[in-house]
């Protein structure tokens, strides 16, 4: 897995009922946002945010971090003092914010699933128009602004592999190839899986909607895990990251991102939602424990369980009235900016670390003043995001509307939306 680790979805807000399914009620129909999804999102980015802010960690530091299991031998012989693991024992939970990616994952199947079910709207032409205009325009502003604009990030365009890195991020295939997988701006490469899994999302559907969406999870959870194994006995002894084709490959999280689809399908249908049957901490525990080195890609599946089981076992409380808290409400608003608060964020985190290098030499030898350093460029990511949410994501897609209103309708629409598969 990249060292950046997350992973940003389509903030739908999509119609639920009547869309898959006649057995939904008119109520569900209406329109509704999942705050349940946006309490994930912004979950899921906040972690992502303090994982990045511990890139600047002195490198004994980091290598306690990435290497948990040597470091606690270490402690049970006696071999490493109390500082290092205070420090230890602070930072490894954010440390495994890379966690954040298979709640990403399970949101975007989820949304996606809403979205290629819209009642009104759903043949393949429209889910795409709304896709693209969904994602791609704020995209290619940051695209554009971090390519030519921004000093730390700007490429100068003087060897042909800059033209490739530019060209593969323009459409989407840069997660194949080492070269551009992290450039530009990192986090970029988790965009290209999810438009990638957008463009394989209705083979799913047709699969599940023949043989039921329970055979398309075995089906998506063989080829994960066959691909996890892969990457950990073949790149991972010792510990390093397999090639970017493979972990940058979307079927190396396709299960992750078909649990979110079954749960919205199950949720739509009316039919008893899975994962029901099984406590969150189940999935949760051994997460955790094989969330590290050699183990760790195997933890996705384990996080995504974990991330399908809370989102359906709040769908299952039905609406409920609910008076948050002011963290919960920052949250939840945190999740709404959440796609450009990830576009956004890498960049001018890195910006103002280096600033107060420069200003403050000796800081990057604390660990503590050093992250505290960068969690302060939120005060800077989480107002532009904002901007970028109201002045571009919203624009866009009220763009798209416009597209499809003007493009001729078609009277037929594809028969496999018309049913719900059969759990």
């Amino acid at each position: 897995m990249s060292e950046v680790s997350s992973g940003i979805s389509d903030k739908s807000t999509s119609n639920t009922g009547a869309s898959c399914s006649p057995s939904v009620s008119k109520e569900t129909g209406a329109k509704q946002r999942f705050e349940i999804l946006d309490d994930c999102r912004g979950f899921a980015i906040i972690l992502v945010f303090f994982r990045h802010c511990e890139f600047f960690f002195p490198d004994w530091l980091t290598q306690i971090l990435y290497n948990p299991q040597d470091f606690l031998s270490a402690v049970f012989a006696g071999k490493a003092d109390l500082h290092q693991l205070f420090l230890f024992v602070v930072f490894f939970p954010f440390h495994i914010g890379w966690t954040a990616l298979p709640i990403f994952f399970v949101v975007s199947g989820f949304c996606i699933h809403l979205t290629y079910c819209h009642p009104r709207q759903s043949d393949l032409k429209s889910f795409y128009v709304r896709r693209f205009f969904r994602i791609y325009p704020p995209y290619l502003l940051a695209l554009l602004i971090f390519t030519f604009i921004y000093p730390l990030t700007r490429i100068p365009f003087t060897k042909l592999t800059y033209w490739g890195q530019f060209l593969t991020h323009v459409f989407l295939c840069h997660n194949i190839s080492e070269l551009s997988i992290c450039a530009i701006n990192a986090p970029f490469w988790t965009i290209a899986i999810e438009v990638q899994l957008y463009l394989i999302f209705p083979l799913i559907f047709l699969f599940a909607r023949r043989y039921s969406y329970a055979r398309a999870l075995m089906v998506l959870a063989l080829v994960e895990f066959a691909l996890q194994a892969f990457a950990v006995i073949v790149y991972e002894h010792p510990p390093g990251f397999a090639p970017a084709w493979l972990r940058g490959s979307p079927f190396f999280f396709c299960f992750s991102w078909g649990l979110g689809a079954a749960v919205a399908d199950a949720y739509l249908s009316g039919k008893p939602l899975p994962l029901m049957r099984i406590h969150p901490l189940v999935w949760l525990v051994p997460g955790i424990l094989t969330s590290t080195f050699p183990a760790y890609e195997f933890s996705f599946g384990f996080f995504a369980l974990f991330t399908a089981s809370i989102i359906t076992r709040h769908l299952n409380k039905g609406v409920v009235e609910e008076r948050r808290s002011y963290l919960g409400r920052f949250i939840r608003i945190t999740g709404i900016y959440s796609y450009s608060i990830y576009l956004l964020h890498d960049p001018i985190l890195r910006a103002v670390v280096l600033f107060y290098k420069w200003r403050f030499p000796a800081i990057e030898n604390h660990p503590f003043l050093i992250f505290t350093a960068g969690a302060t460029s939120w005060f800077m990511i989480f107002p532009l995001s904002a901007l970028m949410y109201y002045w571009v994501e919203k624009p866009a897609i009220a763009l798209g509307k416009q597209v499809l209103r003007a493009w001729p309708s078609q009277p037929a629409r594809h028969p496999e939306a018309t049913v719900v598969p059969a759990a």
